[in-house]
């Protein structure tokens, strides 16, 4: 979408470049004729008003199109989102009551209070466990997506900056031409002048461009940072949950089955809008 912005801007600096088109030949062979002169600067100044209101409309435009792209996509993310936050939510809902069945099948094998109270023990420490992960799951996730938004309008601003300063120099170039045809001066030279303006603006639009950080090497890094937070949240959950089986296999000759207790993974990618796709399985 920047890209776009930045090409629009260009267009328009093509546009008011291509004032001082009808005028190249005449600069090449200027008529000695002080009248025929005259004419030729009437008419640069009468074409640089009016290609300035095309110019300025054909900008408005751009931008207008601009918000409302940035405003669907912004929305898009939105939607994306809430759609997986619901089925996380969901998702752990389910997992949550497996647990709870999961816990009354272990409690069927107690015939001792020692068991039952080993029982006690094991969910207490499954429970915490599983707390624990999912805060970290959380807290990754919205470390991601905050460091996500925070990027796109870093650029966002930093690009809208460029053309902001792209349209002044080309506002004051159009001024400036305007000014020295009230001032009669040549028409020859306000011509050179004002492409000489606007192609440093469009220089410096180019390099402004250039100097704007990529989306992708944040997003990147952010990714990076993601994945990391979860495989330590997966590992100490892994630890605490195989403290938990130890101590309930002490209290009974033979463990009972427990072996999809409370596994959790989670599966990030990341699609080329620069959104999170994830998947959370226990």
């Amino acid at each position: 979408m920047t890209s776009n912005k930045l090409t629009a801007a260009v267009a328009a600096a093509a546009l008011v470049a291509n004032l001082t088109a009808p005028f190249a030949a005449s600069a090449a062979a200027r008529d000695v004729n002080a009248s025929a002169r005259g004419g030729a600067g009437a008419q640069f100044c009468t074409l640089l008003t009016s290609h300035e209101g095309s110019v300025q409309a054909r900008m408005t435009d751009m931008k207008s199109k601009l918000d409302a792209r940035r405003a669907e996509r912004d929305q898009r993310l939105a939607d994306k989102k809430a759609e997986r936050d619901q089925k996380l939510a969901d998702l752990r809902a389910k997992q949550d009551a497996h647990r709870a069945d999961l816990i009354a099948k272990l409690s069927a094998h107690a015939t001792t209070d020692a068991q039952k109270q080993a029982i006690a023990a094991f969910q207490a420490a499954v429970d915490a466990a599983v707390k624990a992960r999912r805060a970290a799951v959380d807290a990754a996730n919205d470390a991601f997506r905050t460091g996500l938004k925070n990027a796109i309008a870093d650029r966002k601003a930093k690009a809208d900056a460029a053309v902001a300063a792209f349209k002044a120099s080309v506002q004051a170039a159009i001024d400036k031409a305007q000014a020295d045809c009230a001032a009669g001066v040549d028409a020859a030279t306000i011509r050179q002048t004002l492409h000489a303006s606007v192609q440093a603006a469009k220089d410096k639009l180019k390099t402004d461009r250039q100097a704007i950080d990529k989306l992708g090497t944040t997003v990147q890094g952010l990714v990076e940072t993601h994945r990391a937070a979860l495989d330590k949240a997966f590992a100490d959950f892994k630890t605490a949950l195989e403290k938990a089986r130890a101590d309930l296999k002490a209290a009974f000759p033979e463990e009972p089955k427990a072996d999809n207790e409370g596994t959790e993974n989670t599966n990030t990618s990341t699609n080329s809008s620069g959104s999170t796709n994830e998947s959370e399985n226990e």
